[in-house]
Order: C-alpha cells, then sequence, then structure tokens
C-alpha cells in the first residue's frame, strides 16, 4: 500500500525541482534552441507527474 504523504512529498519535491531547473535554464544553456528544448522537456516531465497523481488518485 502507498503511503499517501510520502508519495505527495515526493511529487512536491520533483515540481520544485523542475521549478528549478526553469530558473537557472538561463544560466544552464546559452543556445536559444537549447534553452527551448529544456524548457519543454520540464513541462513534459511536470505533465508526466500530473498523469501518474491523476493514476492514483483514480485507483485509490
Amino acid at each position: 500500500m502507498l503511503n499517501d504523504t510520502d508519495t505527495e512529498e515526493h511529487f512536491q519535491t520533483a515540481r520544485a525541482m523542475l521549478r528549478a531547473i526553469l530558473m537557472s535554464a538561463s544560466e544552464i544553456v546559452v543556445d536559444e534552441r537549447d534553452s527551448l528544448m529544456l524548457h519543454q522537456l520540464v513541462y513534459a516531465v511536470d505533465g508526466e507527474l500530473d498523469a501518474i497523481e491523476a493514476t492514483m488518485a483514480a485507483a485509490a
């Protein structure tokens, strides 16, 4: 059985890490295209986290 509190903490930590990546993207990459790809990747991962959360909520 999943511990909902721990799971929610993991999701919040993952999203905080994604926000940190987005905020520092201009320092991570120099090329504008790389920055765009990094942003798209972060948004895709965030979307996957949303899908996982929805699936878990539906299964609960």
